[in-house]
């Protein structure tokens, strides 16, 4: 059983599936109807466990009837007399079924594919838990089944089938060793968690539901249940209280994150500045501007305080540096000519508001150098950043990085040549992006390439993402191909995906194209990906 084989299923497909064979099993029932019958959940006759399924589809019981088509798949294969009766399919995709009424979908996924594992179903456990964090990147059960299976693989814990299936209605330490008991410890209660049946997940189910019903507010849209109370607040360092917040934002739950931030930052006598600024940040997504916008004014001179005091801890400048001290600071140092000679700045931290959010705050005209610092910061470590792996900084090849001024003085000298012949050769002008898709950006501007003056420009175009899948192109697009537009109007678009996690070769390869003038196309988006490191 593959999750292509399942899933790939149009959900119309579904939808007629299922209804086909609840029509077919209501008819071919020796005249009583289903909603009649009652099969117990502990039945080993797969036939008559899938009926009852059907049974409480019928009536509207998802959760209770999800728990009877997941056995009727497991007992299928028990009983030869079961193929002639009913197929895994028609039992399996009313199960999924079940978690598509009640949005659960995720959790239906996450279900399988943690019985999988405990199973010894590797394969079909990966494949399931790939697609549960593909429609759901930040789902805290998935991540967390994700780490378990990735620890144990690098632990070597595991066992085959035989010895995993033994083990799945309750550890039995002597079959495996004791971490592998564990593992499976660990693997059950997830699946616990998600498994829409169980009593426990019902009653908060409703509860969760009970509290969106009655409360008609516009933050409702953002809030679960927090088992953090403010009385609990008092138990936790400001530390702690970050992560917590961190794991609400990271699940969209922006209200209690913004809570938690606050109350770590106030309780860490504002020097978790982070925690801070990040609080600010929510606060102007969820526009929670204060009575009049005094809480905004007042989180703008925080924004202002934290950044000034920053620059002055983490920023310094070294005059006139040796070639040496030059090449030490890295790629992303910034050179300054200011009349007495090269100057190199140097930052050990970035600043604790990200450059993309402080593009959109409104600070004075006298503050408007903090934008920059923010901006600098990120990018004097930003190459650092992109040569970390396996907890150690990578060494830069020998050769990096390119001296900017001595491939200035080049092209000056070219470019006086020519004129000295009596031709001018175009700039040649690169613009680098993690991807040219379909996106906000190049909705925008993808017809600004029209406009260059190719006899002033030559355009090149670095793209290190895929391209839109055709069917987006041609369903959700409606056939129009912004990423086409692009190419067919520039003079050079150079693929480059080969490139995506090599910053180092992507910056040779744009180097040995000349370019002149190289823009980076994504800029500091907060979210999503970005070409890191250039």
């Amino acid at each position: 059983m593959r999750a292509a084989g399942f899933l790939a299923v149009a959900s119309a497909v579904q939808v007629w599936i299922l209804t086909c064979t609840l029509y077919i099993f209501a008819l071919a029932n020796d005249g009583q109807p289903l909603s009649d019958q009652y099969t117990p959940i502990n039945s080993n006759d797969g036939y008559s466990t899938f009926r009852e399924g059907l049974r409480l589809f019928q009536l509207e019981e998802f959760r209770d009837a999800a728990q009877f088509f997941w056995r009727a798949v497991l007992l299928h294969d028990k009983d030869q007399s079961n193929a002639g009766l009913y197929s895994v399919d028609e039992a399996f995709l009313p199960f999924l079924k079940c978690h598509m009424k009640i949005d659960a979908l995720t959790d239906g996924l996450l279900f399988i594919a943690a019985e999988s594992y405990l199973r010894g179903q590797e394969e079909m456990g990966d494949t399931y838990l790939a697609q549960t964090l593909e429609r759901d990147a930040n789902n805290l059960n998935g991540l967390e089944l994700k780490n378990i299976i990735s620890d144990s693989r690098r632990s070597n814990i595991g066992g085959g089938a035989a010895t995993l299936s033994r083990l799945v209605d309750g550890v039995d330490m002597s079959s495996g060793s004791v971490p592998n008991a564990r593992r499976l410890t660990k693997i059950k209660e997830i699946r616990d968690r998600v498994d829409i049946s169980n009593p426990v997940n019902k009653k908060s189910h409703l509860e969760k539901h009970q509290v969106i019903e009655t409360v008609d507010d516009f933050w409702s849209q953002f809030m679960v249940e927090d088992s953090t109370s403010s009385d609990d607040v008092a138990d936790h360092s400001p530390e702690e209280l970050y992560n917590l917040a961190t794991t609400h934002f990271n699940a969209g739950n922006l209200v209690l994150a913004e809570q938690r931030f606050e109350q770590s930052c106030v309780k860490s006598g504002y020097k978790l500045s982070v925690a801070c600024t990040t609080a600010v940040y929510i606060r102007t997504n969820l526009c929670m501007w204060g009575r009049r916008g005094s809480r905004f004014d007042n989180d703008m001179k925080i924004i202002a305080q934290v950044t000034e005091a920053e620059a002055k801890m983490y920023r310094s400048i070294e005059s006139k540096p040796d070639p040496d001290q030059i090449r030490d600071a890295g790629l992303g140092h910034h050179a300054l000519h200011n009349g007495r000679g090269r100057s190199i700045i140097y930052w050990q931290r970035g600043t604790s508001v990200h450059p993309h959010m402080m593009l959109g705050y409104p600070l004075p005209l006298e503050q408007s150098i903090l934008k920059r610092y923010a901006a600098e910061s990120m990018a004097s470590l930003d190459e650092i950043r992109a040569r970390f792996a396996d907890n150690r900084v990578a060494d830069r090849p020998s050769g990096l990085p390119y001296d900017v001024g001595a491939m200035r003085e080049k092209f000056v000298d070219q470019h006086s040549e020519q004129l000295a012949r009596g031709v001018s050769e175009p700039i040649k002008v690169g613009f680098v992006a993690c991807s040219f898709n379909s996106k906000a950006v190049l909705y925008l501007s993808h017809d600004m390439f029209r406009f260059f003056d190719p006899e002033v420009v030559e355009i090149h175009v670095f793209s290190l993402g895929q391209p839109d899948n055709p069917l987006f192109i041609k369903n959700t697009m409606r056939g129009v191909d912004w990423r086409q537009r692009v190419i067919d109007t520039v003079d050079h678009f150079h693929d480059v995906r080969q490139f995506h996690n090599d910053h180092i070769g992507l910056a040779r390869y744009i180097h040995s194209n000349s370019i002149q003038v190289l823009i980076e196309w994504d800029g500091y988006a907060r979210q999503g990906e970005r070409a890191a490191g250039m």
